[in-house]
């Protein structure tokens, strides 16, 4: 069984043993009740074949530094790719980068060792080496 939290991993700038080959990002913002709300659509595509679509959305909502701010995440598996081994679960959703952050400290514990950036928790970037092949789409 291939695990989700392998490819998130890697989406997330932690240790994992799959590379992004590229990436395409689509972003919006509007105004919503006196507030901006961004969102951000990203097609990774793996040098193992599997193709993962994220979308996050966040709002300007002021919380205080103690608390988490919520936002959505949502993974989910477009394509397996070259393997006839399904990539499980299918689809995660977290309503905060910290609830993102235990889910994939408890489900890919050997990645543990990098953090996951709550000032920007949408960058991504590949720990590969061998992967230069990364791409944005503006």
């Amino acid at each position: 069984m291939r695990h989700l939290a392998s490819y998130i991993a890697a989406i997330r700038q932690r240790r994992s043993s799959i590379c992004i080959e590229s990436m395409t990002r689509d972003a919006s913002s509007w105004q919503e009740d006196g507030f901006e709300v961004t969102q951000e659509a990203v097609t990774y595509r793996f040098t193992d074949g599997a193709t993962i679509f994220c979308t996050t959305e966040q709002d300007s909502v002021p919380v205080d530094a103690d608390i988490c701010p919520e936002c959505w995440i949502t993974y989910e598996v477009v394509s397996d790719g070259h393997s006839d081994e399904r990539i499980t679960p299918a689809r995660v959703t977290f309503n905060s980068t910290c609830r993102e952050a235990f889910w994939l400290k408890y489900h890919a514990p050997s990645s543990n060792d990098l953090a996951i950036s709550t000032s920007n928790p949408w960058s991504a970037e590949t720990r590969c080496h061998d992967a230069d092949t990364t791409k944005e789409n503006p």
